[in-house]
């Protein structure tokens, strides 16, 4: 599950004469596990203050404002609160060397100034991206949610033809995404969105709360939060004309396949669910599940992978079993014990941790992050009572399909539904691309957005449904 915004950076290192301010563009090639993301910072000096924003071309978002900037002497800060990024650098004329944090996770980066206008990354072209003219009607929508005090923006496909048609409302995974659940220039949603239209099943699809068009905040929301925005959707799509109101289902994608369970249990009439790389174990269990196949997929010795389940058993615990205030002074006791092993003259680890301890603070007491490591999916699996179809990539090294599909099916059994489908697909990743070894870092290198097979699953099971 991606949780935080991955941030894109273009490395083009132009420089010519020296400057004395920091102000103007910045470009720089942020690296993680094996995945390179291009980010453009902007630097602004308003009187004696700052202001800025960055780019992320390789996710097609631009000019997102940071929180805030600071200069202090030749040290450079930005921040953005939402997405948990923090950067401190030395500026030094014409580079800005220093750290990038995100998500407990710190990373060396360096920002170099650009002349002129910042280039823009080139677009990849994905071959599955759907491009108009429709052979079906494309209509956009605003949903509200009431009880939320918000308005979600979305897009609603409805094939050509008379009707009623049967229909789904698509759910987003993990982290602020938008209706398309844009990641690397794929768009999967509108991919699927595509194929259920041209096989005759209506979609919604709509932007996260707090994200494009859409309002609210998704910082603090919980997936109890966003079940109630997905039964909002579910609400406003039975209305729509040419939509049959009894066969109106809900997808779900990683955490979007917890979150359909959590709606359903709040209110069973959703005709029909599919569930893809849903959860079907418990979330501390799903995450050391996770922890151990995202680390060999990526390299990573067991012993660094053993020393992580170790910390998180011991957070976790704290986090599922104490009050707010506790679990965060017992936080703070053990990072502080970790930080007094560093060497007392060494400035520069000292600052890392901080970072690090910082960004670990934020995610672990975060509202969503707090609820989502004390959840168990199968009370409410349990409660399914309508057709459910739950699918998986075998390659999935974020939500394993054998563990889940497993916990899935028996939570299903255990509460008496039969009229259930359970598919491990093979060579399929977590986005349902095929791929050689499912590791995270392989997502942006593959050309197909969605297996066309795993659509055709979808599609046909739904329209096989009495």
């Amino acid at each position: 599950m991606i949780r935080y915004l991955l941030v894109l950076v273009l490395a083009i290192p132009q420089l010519a004469l020296a400057q004395k301010s920091p102000a103007g563009d910045w470009e720089a090639l942020l690296k993680i596990q094996g995945i390179e993301l291009p980010l453009v910072v902007h630097l602004i000096q308003k009187g004696e203050g700052w202001e800025g924003s960055f780019d992320s071309p390789k996710q097609k978002a631009y000019n997102i404002s940071l929180t805030s900037v600071e200069m202090r002497g030749d040290t450079l800060e930005f921040t953005h609160k939402q997405a948990g990024i923090r950067f401190l650098g030395l500026y030094q004329t014409d580079s800005i060397a220093g750290n990038f944090s995100q998500g407990g996770k710190t990373f060396p980066m360096t920002l170099r100034r650009v002349q002129g206008a910042p280039q823009k990354l080139v677009e990849t072209v994905r071959p599955q991206q759907p491009k108009p003219p429709f052979n079906y009607a494309v209509r956009e929508v605003k949903i509200k949610n009431k009880a939320a005090k918000l308005t979600l923006a979305g897009t609603l496909t409805v094939p050509a033809g008379k009707g009623p048609f049967p229909a789904v409302v698509l759910i987003s995974g993990s982290g602020p995404q938008n209706r398309n659940s844009e990641v690397f220039d794929h768009q999967p949603f509108a991919v699927l969105a595509n194929h259920l239209t041209q096989a005759g099943i209506a979609v919604l699809r709509y932007d996260d709360r707090g994200v494009g068009q859409s309002t609210g905040d998704f910082n603090g929301a919980t997936s109890e939060d966003f079940a109630g925005d997905a039964l909002a959707a579910w609400t406003f799509l039975r209305k729509q004309k040419g939509i049959n109101k009894n066969k109106v289902g809900l997808i779900g994608h990683s955490e979007g396949g917890m979150v359909a369970p959590i709606a359903f249990a709040r209110q069973p009439e959703p005709a029909f669910m599919v569930l893809m790389a849903g959860v079907g174990i418990p979330v501390t269990d799903l995450l050391a599940e996770q922890i151990a196949a995202v680390g060999k997929s990526e390299g990573l010795s067991q012993a660094a992978i053993d020393s992580q389940l170790s910390t998180n058993a011991r957070t976790f615990g704290w986090l599922k079993t104490l009050p707010p205030a506790q679990a965060r002074d017992s936080l703070q006791t053990y990072l502080a014990a970790q930080k007094a092993l560093l060497p007392a003259n060494n400035a520069a680890a000292h600052e890392q941790f901080d970072n690090q301890a910082a960004g670990a603070l934020r995610t672990y007491l975060d509202p969503w992050f707090l609820y989502f490591i004390g959840y168990d999916p199968r009370p409410n699996l349990m409660k399914l009572n309508c057709p459910v179809l739950a699918i998986n990539g075998d390659k999935d090294v974020q939500v394993l399909a054998a563990s889940n599909l497993q916990g899935i099916e028996a939570a299903l059994k255990a509460g008496g539904n039969r009229n259930y489908k359970i598919c491990s697909l093979p060579g399929l990743n977590h986005l349902f691309q095929p791929a050689k070894t499912g590791a995270v870092s392989e997502y942006a290198n593959i050309d197909t957005t969605f297996d066309p097979a795993a659509m055709e699953v979808i599609a046909s099971w739904i329209k096989g449904l009495d």
